[in-house]
């Protein structure tokens, strides 16, 4: 019997130098930041919908929700403040990237985090981690329906 695997272990939620700093704490329930989409830029097509996701994003900043100031982080972290900046962060906005799976993924199951994404349901892996309003909310592919989804 075959089962469907992450053809990257190093970018699964397996790999235990990546989800170390995501698991092996407890989740921070004190989140500072509503809205976290932070992604590497990549002249590709993918690279396009990021920039796209991120300038939604950055468009929310300030903006008034429930009587408060919505803040963003869309800004490049250095790599050893990435996982603290992220476990402080309400929601995050998982881009795909070579594939469906992306780091940001299990790192967001891990810290309890809102993981809003393009719809993902099609994909069939063990775990099944992509389950639409359990494991995290969809949005249209090219982003259209994101502001609306976070606010």
């Amino acid at each position: 019997m075959y089962k469907p695997v992450l053809w990257d272990f190093h970018s699964s939620h397996l790999a235990k130098d990546l989800m170390s700093p995501y698991r092996d704490n407890k989740i921070d329930w004190d989140k500072t930041i509503d809205v976290f989409c932070v992604s590497r830029d990549r002249n590709t097509v993918d690279g396009i919908f990021r920039k796209k996701a991120k300038k939604i994003v950055r468009g929310l900043s300030g903006r008034q929700i429930l009587n408060r100031n919505i803040i963003v982080c869309s800004d490049k972290i250095p790599k050893k403040k990435y996982p603290y900046v992220f476990r402080k962060s309400k929601i995050c906005i998982g881009c795909w990237g070579y594939g469906e799976w992306v780091h940001m993924d299990g790192y967001a199951m891990y810290s309890g985090v809102i993981l809003i994404k393009p719809n993902t349901d099609y994909v069939y892996q063990y775990p099944d981690l992509y389950r639409k309003y359990k494991t995290y909310i969809p949005c249209k592919p090219d982003y259209s329906d994101l502001e609306k989804i976070i606010m």
